[in-house]
Parts: structure tokens; sequence; C-alpha cells
């Protein structure tokens, strides 16, 4: 049986020019593999077995993460990051299995924006969404 990450067991942030970032506080990720496969059959589509076909190969893997409650600094670092189109390793961990995904050489997709108002200006929560071909990963087996 696979298992899954859960979030309230999980560490997520990123890695800047050899620093290590990570949020407090994430609300929820998500990790979308761009490659799919499908099946496919000839002209007189009477091939009952198909031939395997895959899409998205020029497509990157991205990961959203919610992030709540981020500092103004980090915020103004990732919208920074962002508007200069620069690199970074995005990652979510699972605390207790060591289970991860890394996406290395990854660029910020969507500008930071605050997802609602807030009472003051030290905290920001926002979607940090990334784009990377470069993602590693480490499961564990359940044997």
């Amino acid at each position: 049986m696979a298992k899954l990450f859960q979030i309230w067991n999980c560490d997520g942030g990123f890695i800047y020019k050899e620093v290590k970032y990570t949020f407090d506080d994430i609300d929820g990720v998500t990790y979308t593999w761009s490659k799919l496969n499908h099946l496919t059959r000839g002209a007189n589509a009477t091939n009952k077995r198909g031939i395997v076909s895959q899409e998205g190969g020029k497509t990157p893997d991205v990961a959203e993460m919610t992030v709540v409650d981020c500092s103004t600094a980090v915020y103004k670092l990732l919208l920074d990051i962002y508007e200069n189109k620069e690199r970074l390793t995005a990652f979510f961990i699972d605390r207790d299995t060591g289970e991860y995904f890394n996406f290395k050489d990854a660029i910020i997709r969507d500008k930071p924006r605050q997802t609602q108002a807030t009472e003051d200006d030290t905290s920001h929560s926002f979607v940090f969404a990334v784009e990377s071909f470069n993602v590693t990963e480490k499961l564990n087996d359940d044997e």
C-alpha cells in the first residue's frame, strides 16, 4: 500500500543561494506530474491491445504549496526571486519517514500573492508555485 504525505506532518520550503528557508506553516501541497501515459491505436482502429504513448515530456512538473503566516522578509525575497526569474530548490519532506520531493533548478511559476487581507503587515499567506524538470524524490517501501 502506498503512503501519502500528511500535511500536518510535513515540512516545506526552499533553498536559495545555498540558504535553506523552511515555512513555519503549510496548509496544503499539490504535486502535478507532467508525463502521462496513454493508449492509442493505428488508423484502422482494430488493435484491441493498443500502443503505449506518452505526453508531457516538454512540460515541467509543478508543486504548489499554500503557505500561511510567512514573514514579510521571506515574502519579499520570493517576490524578488520571481521578478528576477532566478532559480531555487523547493522541497517538502515527511518528518516521520524522511520521504521527500525536491524541485531543483526550479522557477517560481506564479507571482506570490496574498490569499486574504489581514489586520497587519507582519506576515503573509500565499500560494508558492514552482516548476521544474529536475525533480528528485525518495519514497520508502512499506515492505
